[in-house]
């Protein structure tokens, strides 16, 4: 994962998000495995205090072998796609299926 910044916008590139876990638990190792499969988020709902929800019905589809750019201002959630994705929070609502 890369992180860019600029005076008006900030950028996560994720390229192969799986290889940049760290291998020391069982089940990250086996996530690390999947790093060739699709990601997708299927109405998302999403957030840390109930009164701030940070994704409702938040829906796209990243296909194998493709790198992407989440692009977006200070605390738009950029950093919390990918640690969904990354499993340190549960969803809400919705589903984030990951292909072998």
């Amino acid at each position: 994962m890369e992180v860019f910044n600029n005076k008006n916008k900030n950028m996560i590139k994720g390229d192969g998000v799986g290889q940049n876990l760290l291998n020391k638990d069982k089940s990250i190792k086996k996530f690390v495995s999947m790093n060739k499969g699709e990601i997708e988020f299927v109405n998302v709902i999403f957030w840390y205090r109930p009164e701030d929800v940070i994704f409702k019905d938040l829906s796209f589809k990243i296909e194998s072998g493709k790198s992407i750019a989440i692009v977006g201002g200070e605390s738009s959630g950029k950093k919390t796609i990918l640690n969904l994705i990354q499993r340190f929070y549960d969803v809400k609502k919705g589903t984030i299926k990951i292909s072998k």
